[in-house]
């Protein structure tokens, strides 16, 4: 079994301590127990670990916790670009660069 000390935080990387860890397979090894592989985006290790079930729902909140903020950056986006596409409609129509026949 894995050290609680090593296994603090698995959304963290044990190498680049990025926070960006995304599991890649697992499956049960016993009533409370998972083996989980997991993978670091940014510098590609791998680690593979028997958790706690207790650990993992640890994990699946800062999974959750990111996907949040994934949903945010996304809509910010968004909302930024379509802004702009409209205040640079607004400048075409105002000088006259878009016309009837462009429809």
């Amino acid at each position: 079994m894995t050290t609680r000390e090593h296994t603090r935080g698995l959304h963290r990387c044990l190498n680049c301590s990025s926070e960006l860890v995304q599991p890649v397979e697992w499956e049960p090894t016993g009533p409370r127990t998972w083996s989980v592989l997991l993978r670091c985006p940014e510098c590609e290790v791998h680690r593979l670990g028997l958790f706690d079930q207790a650990l993992l729902d640890e994990y699946d909140v800062e999974l959750e916790r990111g996907s949040q903020q994934l949903r945010r950056a996304y809509l910010e986006v968004v909302e930024e670009n379509m802004a702009d596409g409209i205040d640079r409609f607004a400048r075409a129509l105002e000088v006259g660069a878009i016309l009837p026949e462009d429809f």
